[in-house]
Protein backbone atom coordinates (compact mmCIF):
# COMPACT_ATOMS: atom_id res chain seq x y z
CA UNK A 1 0.00 0.00 0.00
CA UNK A 2 2.74 2.63 1.02
CA UNK A 3 4.54 1.41 -2.16
CA UNK A 4 1.32 2.27 -4.60
CA UNK A 5 1.47 5.72 -2.66
CA UNK A 6 5.01 6.53 -3.04
CA UNK A 7 4.67 5.76 -6.90
CA UNK A 8 1.02 8.11 -7.46
CA UNK A 9 2.95 11.07 -5.53
CA UNK A 10 5.97 10.21 -7.59
CA UNK A 11 3.76 10.17 -10.77
CA UNK A 12 1.85 13.47 -9.49
CA UNK A 13 5.35 15.49 -8.77
CA UNK A 14 6.75 14.31 -12.48
CA UNK A 15 3.09 15.36 -14.07
CA UNK A 16 2.70 18.66 -12.08
CA UNK A 17 6.79 19.11 -13.20
CA UNK A 18 6.21 18.78 -16.98
CA UNK A 19 2.55 21.11 -17.07
CA UNK A 20 4.64 23.59 -15.59
CA UNK A 21 7.37 23.25 -18.16
CA UNK A 22 5.29 23.52 -20.95
CA UNK A 23 2.64 26.13 -19.28
CA UNK A 24 5.80 28.16 -18.58
CA UNK A 25 6.90 28.31 -21.98
CA UNK A 26 3.57 29.34 -23.40
CA UNK A 27 3.10 31.96 -21.06
CA UNK A 28 6.36 33.21 -22.31
CA UNK A 29 5.82 32.50 -25.95
CA UNK A 30 2.78 34.99 -26.03
CA UNK A 31 4.76 37.48 -23.79
CA UNK A 32 4.49 39.75 -26.93
CA UNK A 33 0.86 39.23 -27.86
CA UNK A 34 -0.02 39.95 -24.04
CA UNK A 35 1.49 43.69 -24.79
CA UNK A 36 0.35 43.92 -28.73
CA UNK A 37 -3.23 43.28 -27.78
CA UNK A 38 -3.84 46.41 -25.54
CA UNK A 39 -2.21 48.36 -28.09
CA UNK A 40 -4.65 47.54 -30.67
CA UNK A 41 -7.85 48.78 -28.20
CA UNK A 42 -6.63 52.47 -28.86
CA UNK A 43 -7.69 53.14 -32.02
CA UNK A 44 -10.88 50.51 -31.39
CA UNK A 45 -11.80 52.54 -28.33
CA UNK A 46 -10.03 55.40 -27.40
CA UNK A 47 -12.33 57.87 -29.65
CA UNK A 48 -15.47 56.22 -28.20
CA UNK A 49 -14.89 55.82 -24.37
CA UNK A 50 -14.37 58.87 -22.37
CA UNK A 51 -10.51 59.41 -21.57
CA UNK A 52 -10.84 58.85 -17.82
CA UNK A 53 -12.54 55.31 -17.93
CA UNK A 54 -10.05 54.41 -21.04
CA UNK A 55 -6.79 55.80 -19.74
CA UNK A 56 -7.38 54.00 -16.17
CA UNK A 57 -8.41 50.86 -17.51
CA UNK A 58 -4.93 51.43 -19.79
CA UNK A 59 -2.60 52.41 -16.86
CA UNK A 60 -4.53 49.26 -15.15
CA UNK A 61 -3.33 46.97 -18.13
CA UNK A 62 0.38 48.19 -18.39
CA UNK A 63 0.41 47.52 -14.63
CA UNK A 64 -1.31 43.89 -15.01
CA UNK A 65 1.16 43.19 -18.16
CA UNK A 66 4.25 44.05 -16.37
CA UNK A 67 3.16 42.06 -13.16
CA UNK A 68 2.51 39.43 -15.64
CA UNK A 69 6.31 39.54 -16.58
CA UNK A 70 8.04 39.45 -13.54
CA UNK A 71 5.26 37.04 -11.70
CA UNK A 72 6.39 34.67 -15.16
CA UNK A 73 10.12 35.37 -14.81
CA UNK A 74 10.27 34.09 -11.44
CA UNK A 75 8.85 30.86 -11.94
CA UNK A 76 12.50 28.65 -11.71
CA UNK A 77 13.11 25.11 -10.32
CA UNK A 78 14.19 27.12 -6.83
CA UNK A 79 11.18 27.63 -6.02
CA UNK A 80 8.57 25.07 -4.84
CA UNK A 81 6.06 23.37 -7.60
CA UNK A 82 3.10 24.94 -5.77
CA UNK A 83 5.02 28.15 -5.57
CA UNK A 84 5.78 27.74 -9.23
CA UNK A 85 1.67 27.17 -10.07
CA UNK A 86 0.80 29.95 -8.16
CA UNK A 87 2.79 32.34 -9.35
CA UNK A 88 1.56 31.23 -12.99
CA UNK A 89 -2.15 31.40 -12.03
CA UNK A 90 -1.60 35.11 -10.44
CA UNK A 91 0.40 36.04 -13.76
CA UNK A 92 -2.15 34.78 -15.99
CA UNK A 93 -5.14 35.68 -13.93
CA UNK A 94 -3.82 39.80 -13.29
CA UNK A 95 -4.45 40.16 -17.21
CA UNK A 96 -7.11 38.54 -18.20
CA UNK A 97 -8.91 40.24 -14.92
CA UNK A 98 -8.39 43.62 -16.70
CA UNK A 99 -9.55 42.50 -20.14
CA UNK A 100 -12.84 41.27 -17.73
CA UNK A 101 -13.24 44.75 -16.18
CA UNK A 102 -12.99 46.30 -20.11
CA UNK A 103 -16.55 45.23 -20.51
CA UNK A 104 -17.97 48.02 -18.07
CA UNK A 105 -15.45 50.32 -19.66
CA UNK A 106 -15.88 49.86 -23.10
CA UNK A 107 -19.48 49.11 -24.09
CA UNK A 108 -21.48 52.27 -23.54
CA UNK A 109 -24.75 52.90 -24.04
CA UNK A 110 -24.32 55.12 -27.16
CA UNK A 111 -25.42 54.81 -30.38
CA UNK A 112 -22.65 52.62 -31.66
CA UNK A 113 -23.13 49.81 -28.23
CA UNK A 114 -24.18 46.91 -30.52
CA UNK A 115 -21.17 46.82 -32.31
CA UNK A 116 -18.59 47.76 -28.72
CA UNK A 117 -21.03 45.29 -27.75
CA UNK A 118 -19.58 42.81 -30.60
CA UNK A 119 -16.05 43.61 -30.54
CA UNK A 120 -15.57 43.24 -27.21
CA UNK A 121 -16.98 39.57 -27.46
CA UNK A 122 -14.88 39.14 -30.26
CA UNK A 123 -12.11 40.09 -28.28
CA UNK A 124 -13.08 37.52 -25.06
CA UNK A 125 -13.68 34.97 -27.23
CA UNK A 126 -10.29 34.78 -28.70
CA UNK A 127 -8.54 35.41 -25.26
CA UNK A 128 -10.44 32.60 -24.35
CA UNK A 129 -9.35 30.41 -27.10
CA UNK A 130 -5.22 31.48 -27.13
CA UNK A 131 -5.89 30.16 -23.03
CA UNK A 132 -7.13 26.95 -24.18
CA UNK A 133 -4.52 26.19 -26.34
CA UNK A 134 -1.82 26.62 -23.77
CA UNK A 135 -3.37 25.86 -20.28
CA UNK A 136 -5.56 23.28 -20.95
CA UNK A 137 -3.22 20.53 -19.63
CA UNK A 138 -3.83 21.53 -16.10
CA UNK A 139 -7.59 22.41 -15.55
CA UNK A 140 -7.34 24.69 -12.84
CA UNK A 141 -4.79 27.46 -14.74
CA UNK A 142 -6.45 26.85 -17.21
CA UNK A 143 -9.78 28.11 -14.55
CA UNK A 144 -7.39 31.08 -13.04
CA UNK A 145 -7.04 32.53 -16.78
CA UNK A 146 -10.81 32.24 -17.63
CA UNK A 147 -12.88 33.02 -14.71
CA UNK A 148 -11.26 36.83 -14.11
CA UNK A 149 -12.59 37.12 -17.92
CA UNK A 150 -15.67 35.71 -18.26
CA UNK A 151 -17.41 36.59 -14.75
CA UNK A 152 -17.05 40.15 -15.25
CA UNK A 153 -18.87 39.68 -18.03
CA UNK A 154 -21.62 37.53 -17.00
CA UNK A 155 -21.80 40.13 -14.16
CA UNK A 156 -21.78 42.95 -17.08
CA UNK A 157 -25.15 41.24 -18.57
CA UNK A 158 -27.20 40.66 -15.63
CA UNK A 159 -26.10 44.69 -14.61
CA UNK A 160 -26.78 45.74 -18.34
CA UNK A 161 -29.41 43.15 -19.52
CA UNK A 162 -31.11 46.04 -21.90
CA UNK A 163 -27.36 46.50 -23.93
CA UNK A 164 -27.39 42.39 -24.09
CA UNK A 165 -27.59 40.74 -27.70
CA UNK A 166 -28.81 37.33 -25.73
CA UNK A 167 -28.32 34.95 -28.36
CA UNK A 168 -24.86 36.31 -28.36
CA UNK A 169 -24.31 36.30 -24.88
CA UNK A 170 -25.75 32.95 -24.43
CA UNK A 171 -23.17 31.47 -26.83
CA UNK A 172 -20.63 33.40 -24.96
CA UNK A 173 -21.68 31.39 -21.60
CA UNK A 174 -22.17 28.41 -23.44
CA UNK A 175 -18.66 28.78 -24.83
CA UNK A 176 -16.93 29.28 -21.32
CA UNK A 177 -18.97 26.25 -19.92
CA UNK A 178 -17.23 23.84 -22.68
CA UNK A 179 -14.08 25.64 -22.38
CA UNK A 180 -14.06 24.55 -18.83
CA UNK A 181 -15.32 21.35 -19.63
CA UNK A 182 -12.54 20.56 -22.13
CA UNK A 183 -10.12 22.16 -20.25
CA UNK A 184 -11.12 19.26 -17.44
CA UNK A 185 -11.23 16.38 -19.79
CA UNK A 186 -8.15 17.43 -21.78
CA UNK A 187 -6.13 17.78 -18.35
CA UNK A 188 -7.04 14.01 -17.58
CA UNK A 189 -6.62 12.39 -21.40
CA UNK A 190 -2.92 14.56 -20.88
CA UNK A 191 -2.28 12.98 -17.69
CA UNK A 192 -2.98 9.38 -18.86
CA UNK A 193 -1.24 10.17 -22.01
CA UNK A 194 1.63 11.01 -19.88
CA UNK A 195 1.53 8.06 -17.46
CA UNK A 196 1.69 5.84 -20.70
CA UNK A 197 4.74 8.03 -22.25
CA UNK A 198 6.15 7.22 -18.78
CA UNK A 199 5.12 3.63 -18.62
CA UNK A 200 7.23 3.44 -22.24
CA UNK A 201 10.04 4.90 -20.96
CA UNK A 202 10.54 2.24 -18.34
CA UNK A 203 10.21 -0.75 -20.65
CA UNK A 204 12.76 0.81 -23.12
CA UNK A 205 15.06 1.19 -19.98
CA UNK A 206 14.34 -2.34 -18.97
CA UNK A 207 14.84 -3.40 -23.03
CA UNK A 208 18.36 -1.48 -23.26
CA UNK A 209 19.41 -3.01 -20.17
CA UNK A 210 18.56 -6.50 -20.81
CA UNK A 211 20.29 -6.01 -24.47
CA UNK A 212 23.71 -4.53 -22.38
CA UNK A 213 23.42 -7.47 -20.01
CA UNK A 214 22.66 -9.60 -22.98
CA UNK A 215 25.80 -8.18 -24.98
CA UNK A 216 27.90 -8.39 -22.09
CA UNK A 217 27.08 -11.84 -21.54
CA UNK A 218 28.37 -12.60 -25.09
CA UNK A 219 31.34 -10.71 -24.82
CA UNK A 220 31.96 -12.90 -21.67
CA UNK A 221 31.67 -16.04 -23.27
CA UNK A 222 33.56 -14.93 -26.26
CA UNK A 223 36.29 -13.80 -23.90
CA UNK A 224 36.51 -17.22 -22.13
CA UNK A 225 36.43 -19.35 -25.43
CA UNK A 226 39.39 -17.24 -26.38
CA UNK A 227 41.14 -17.60 -23.25
CA UNK A 228 40.32 -21.19 -23.15
CA UNK A 229 41.36 -22.03 -26.76
CA UNK A 230 44.63 -20.28 -25.73
CA UNK A 231 45.83 -21.99 -22.50
CA UNK A 232 44.85 -24.91 -24.02
CA UNK A 233 46.65 -24.94 -27.42
CA UNK A 234 49.70 -25.45 -25.83
CA UNK A 235 49.04 -28.31 -23.46
CA UNK A 236 47.58 -30.48 -26.43
CA UNK A 237 49.63 -29.29 -28.97
CA UNK A 238 52.62 -31.07 -26.03
CA UNK A 239 50.59 -34.05 -25.72
CA UNK A 240 50.19 -34.85 -29.14
CA UNK A 241 54.18 -34.34 -29.79
CA UNK A 242 54.51 -36.81 -26.64
CA UNK A 243 52.28 -39.41 -28.13
CA UNK A 244 53.66 -39.34 -31.66
CA UNK A 245 57.24 -39.61 -29.91
CA UNK A 246 56.43 -43.32 -28.61
CA UNK A 247 56.78 -46.10 -30.76
CA UNK A 248 54.16 -48.90 -30.23
CA UNK A 249 56.76 -51.59 -31.71
CA UNK A 250 58.40 -51.14 -28.25
CA UNK A 251 55.60 -51.84 -25.99
CA UNK A 252 54.03 -54.82 -24.79
CA UNK A 253 50.52 -56.15 -26.44
CA UNK A 254 48.67 -55.06 -23.54
CA UNK A 255 50.64 -51.78 -23.21
CA UNK A 256 50.06 -51.40 -26.83
CA UNK A 257 46.35 -51.63 -26.51
CA UNK A 258 46.25 -49.23 -23.50
CA UNK A 259 48.22 -46.98 -25.61
CA UNK A 260 45.55 -47.32 -28.69
CA UNK A 261 43.10 -46.44 -26.79
CA UNK A 262 44.86 -43.64 -24.91
CA UNK A 263 46.09 -42.41 -28.58
CA UNK A 264 42.05 -42.32 -29.46
CA UNK A 265 40.97 -40.70 -26.44
CA UNK A 266 43.21 -38.25 -27.27
CA UNK A 267 42.22 -37.94 -30.71
CA UNK A 268 38.78 -37.53 -29.06
CA UNK A 269 39.95 -34.84 -27.03
CA UNK A 270 41.60 -32.86 -30.10
CA UNK A 271 38.33 -33.09 -31.74
CA UNK A 272 36.62 -31.36 -28.62
CA UNK A 273 39.36 -28.54 -28.57
CA UNK A 274 38.88 -28.07 -32.29
CA UNK A 275 35.27 -27.82 -31.93
CA UNK A 276 36.15 -25.41 -29.03
CA UNK A 277 37.77 -23.45 -31.55
CA UNK A 278 34.75 -23.69 -34.16
CA UNK A 279 32.21 -22.39 -31.67
CA UNK A 280 34.86 -19.21 -31.45
CA UNK A 281 35.23 -18.57 -35.09
CA UNK A 282 31.27 -18.60 -34.95
CA UNK A 283 31.41 -15.54 -33.09
CA UNK A 284 33.71 -14.42 -35.64
CA UNK A 285 31.32 -14.91 -38.62
CA UNK A 286 33.35 -17.00 -40.30
CA UNK A 287 32.75 -18.75 -43.83
CA UNK A 288 32.10 -22.33 -43.99
CA UNK A 289 33.71 -24.62 -46.65
CA UNK A 290 31.37 -26.47 -49.05
CA UNK A 291 32.54 -29.65 -50.88
CA UNK A 292 30.81 -33.54 -51.18
CA UNK A 293 31.70 -36.04 -48.82
CA UNK A 294 29.74 -39.42 -47.80
CA UNK A 295 27.97 -40.37 -45.23
CA UNK A 296 30.30 -43.43 -44.68
CA UNK A 297 32.98 -40.80 -44.09
CA UNK A 298 31.67 -39.65 -41.02
CA UNK A 299 30.05 -43.21 -39.81
CA UNK A 300 33.18 -44.23 -39.64
CA UNK A 301 34.84 -41.43 -37.74
CA UNK A 302 32.22 -42.15 -34.89
CA UNK A 303 32.69 -45.73 -35.29
CA UNK A 304 36.21 -45.72 -34.47
CA UNK A 305 35.66 -42.25 -30.92
CA UNK A 306 33.01 -44.96 -29.76
CA UNK A 307 33.56 -48.57 -30.38
CA UNK A 308 36.19 -48.63 -27.23
CA UNK A 309 34.06 -47.08 -24.70
CA UNK A 310 30.83 -49.16 -26.13
CA UNK A 311 33.36 -52.05 -25.95
CA UNK A 312 34.47 -50.81 -22.27
CA UNK A 313 30.62 -50.84 -21.35
CA UNK A 314 30.10 -54.24 -22.95
CA UNK A 315 27.23 -52.24 -25.75
CA UNK A 316 26.74 -53.14 -28.97
CA UNK A 317 27.36 -50.54 -31.30
CA UNK A 318 25.66 -50.50 -34.80
CA UNK A 319 25.30 -47.90 -37.60
CA UNK A 320 22.20 -48.16 -39.87
CA UNK A 321 22.68 -45.98 -43.07
CA UNK A 322 22.06 -45.78 -47.05
CA UNK A 323 25.33 -44.03 -48.16
CA UNK A 324 25.22 -41.02 -50.32
CA UNK A 325 27.47 -37.97 -51.36
CA UNK A 326 26.12 -35.15 -49.44
CA UNK A 327 27.31 -31.45 -50.05
CA UNK A 328 28.51 -29.12 -46.76
CA UNK A 329 31.38 -28.59 -44.60
CA UNK A 330 32.53 -32.34 -44.01
CA UNK A 331 34.61 -30.57 -40.83
CA UNK A 332 32.03 -28.91 -39.12
CA UNK A 333 29.49 -31.72 -39.80
CA UNK A 334 32.07 -34.39 -38.33
CA UNK A 335 32.54 -32.01 -35.44
CA UNK A 336 29.03 -31.25 -34.23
Amino acid sequence: MQQTVKVENNFNALAALEKLQYMHDYAKSITFATILAPLLCIPLYKDSTPATLFNGWFVAMIVAVIARYLLIKNINTDRTTDTNFLLLHLATSSVTLVWGLGWFVFVQETGNSFDQYLMYEICCLTILFVGMVGYCVNWKTFCAFTIPLKVPELIFLIMNYELSVWPIALGSMVAFYLALKMSFLFSRSWEKSFALRLRNDTLFEQLTAEKNASLAANVAKSEFIATASHDLRQPMQAINIFIEMIDEKNLQTNESNIFSRMRKSVSVLNRMFNTLLDISKLDSNFSITQSNFTIHTIVENLKNTFVDLCHEKKLGLIFKYNDCVVTGDAYLTDKF
